[in-house]
């Protein structure tokens, strides 16, 4: 999976930088319905044009950030209306969207380069595409959110969430850079209790060899 995420990275920097009269550096054409695409819907119809299917998941997640033709036809399969090819999420978004975020919003992602644009509620479902229902992911984090069960919910602070395929909450680690200077970083230690000094960071290893009765003993007391 991590070489296939690898080579359609490699596929979208080249896109990306290719010369083409069109829009679309790349497209794939997957027909689906409503009922597939809502998460309670009883559909579980998606169809990729050149053939194969894919889950209701994947269809769920391609759509999230992509462009959309809204194709009505009926029962025997021949369409009635077309519309305009649409994008779901607009330019003006999308560059906010990149300014707040940054990049992956999954807690400890690095990420800053081909993400998504991912609907915290679906727009199937009724979700809004605006600033308070996006947020960004990376294309590895975009599937587990799908299809891996993991989960993105807003607290009733209006924070954003994710949560393990076993429901619990995953902590955010700090900001990987200084809001401050030196000074704002000792006062917010002192409050901390925290207190570094030059042996913080030395070892109290001295290369023995380890005591194997006493690190199990040691780890049956944290039980």
């Amino acid at each position: 999976m991590r070489r296939a995420d690898a080579l359609v990275r490699m596929a979208q920097g080249y896109s990306s930088h290719a010369d083409s009269n069109s829009a679309d550096r790349f497209m794939v054409h997957v027909h689906t319905d409503m009922e597939t695409l809502k998460q309670d819907g009883l559909g579980g119809q998606a169809e990729l044009e050149e053939g194969g299917t894919i889950s209701a998941e994947t269809a769920r997640r391609v759509s999230c950030d992509a462009g959309l033709v809204h194709w009505l036809e009926n029962s025997d399969g021949e369409p009635l209306s077309i519309g305009r090819k649409s994008r779901t999420i607009p330019p003006a978004i999308r560059r906010a969207l990149q300014r707040r975020d940054g990049g992956c919003r999954f807690p400890g992602c690095t990420c800053s380069r081909f993400v998504d644009a991912h609907h915290i509620q679906h727009w199937a479902d009724g979700g809004e595409t605006a600033m308070d229902n996006l947020i960004l992911l990376c294309r590895h984090h975009h599937r587990l959110v799908h299809e891996g069960g993991f989960g993105i919910c807003t607290s009733t602070q209006g924070v954003i969430e994710f949560s393990n395929p076993t429901g619990e909450i995953i902590p955010t680690g700090p900001p990987g850079n200084s809001r401050g200077n030196v000074w704002s970083l000792f006062e917010q230690h002192t409050t901390s209790g925290i207190h570094i000094t030059p042996k913080t960071a030395q070892s109290l290893w001295l290369g023995e060899k380890m005591d194997d009765d006493l690190a199990i003993l040691g780890m049956l007391q944290l039980e």
